[in-house]
């Protein structure tokens, strides 16, 4: 009895020394086993050697702190690559799409504009309004079959710019020029740099007016506006229709190589309507006859 109570207390002090054996059920052919396993369960964790708790709690912390590895980082990259791959070109097409949605609206807000201003010289009625003070006249019949103007970038007397801005020019539009040649452009600053963004194309019908020289009190009035772009001077500007505002990134005026489109076409009738012979010249655009329209 005293050499297997001795046998026990050795193979207790193995195992308190290598914790590994812990997990391990030993396995004694020995008939007094069960009393052998009670001795070392009875064994408490209190009872370890100091070096052996500081390698189990290294041991755990280590696996706490335990990071990613480098398989997990590059299947992370790839994610976010084909992430970054799958926005991008939705992205592109949006912006650009905006960037022309907006040249289009800008475009659009000048043709108005010139609109407005002949219509309130000739609603006004001022005894001193002369024909050089309208739109020149396109010799078409039909207004929206007039030639398309021939493109610049370069301000002059025939080419004034159209600004908000105090340009140091003297051929500013509708102050120092007032009419501009149908073949001509009025160059147009939207940003107030004194650069032209825009090249504008207006003209006019003779209207109710019995020659040129006459100020009519009734006419039709079209405005055409280009966008400038690099080597707008050599380009050859369209009178169709206006540029198609689709999906994409490119130019959408821009067709069959070296031609524009305009972004913003408008046609309008300005009629004096205080007076009998507006009333009879709005008559006869409308298809009345001499007759029908008195």
């Amino acid at each position: 009895m005293p050499r297997l109570r001795k046998t026990a207390s050795r193979m207790g002090n193995l195992v308190a020394r290598n914790s590994s054996l812990l997990a391990v059920k030993p396995t004694l052919p020995h008939p007094l086993f069960p009393h052998i396993w009670i001795r070392l369960m009875s064994i408490s964790p209190r009872s370890y050697p100091p070096k052996l708790l500081l390698a189990l709690r290294q041991q755990q912390r280590d696996a706490s702190e335990q990071g990613l590895s480098l398989t997990e980082c590059l299947v992370a990259i790839i994610i976010l690559s084909l992430l970054g791959l799958a926005i991008t070109p939705p992205m592109f097409l949006a912006a650009g799409t905006r960037v022309q949605a907006r040249r289009a609206d800008q475009a659009n807000q000048i043709a108005q504009s010139e609109i407005d201003r002949v219509r309130s010289m000739v609603e006004r009625g001022s005894s001193t309004l002369t024909v050089s003070d309208l739109p020149a006249i396109a010799t078409a019949t039909n207004l929206k079959d007039a030639a398309a103007a021939t493109p610049t970038t370069t301000v002059s007397a025939t080419n004034p710019l159209l600004t908000n801005a105090k340009c140091n020019s003297s051929s500013l539009y509708a102050r120092d020029v007032l009419q501009v040649p149908v073949s001509s452009v009025v160059l147009v600053d939207q940003d107030g740099d004194c650069t032209p963004d825009y090249m504008m194309q207006v003209f006019r019908s003779q209207g109710n007016a019995a020659t040129a020289s006459d100020v009519p009190t009734s006419f039709q009035v079209g405005v055409r506006v280009y966008a400038i772009t690099q080597g707008a001077a050599s380009q050859t500007l369209m009178t169709d229709r206006t540029a198609s505002l689709i999906i994409g990134t490119g130019p959408k005026d821009k067709v069959d190589g070296n031609k524009r489109r305009p972004l913003a076409v408008l046609y309008s009738t300005v009629t004096r309507s205080d007076t009998s012979g507006g009333l009879g010249g709005l008559c006869r655009q409308l298809g009345g006859t001499d007759t029908t329209c008195k």
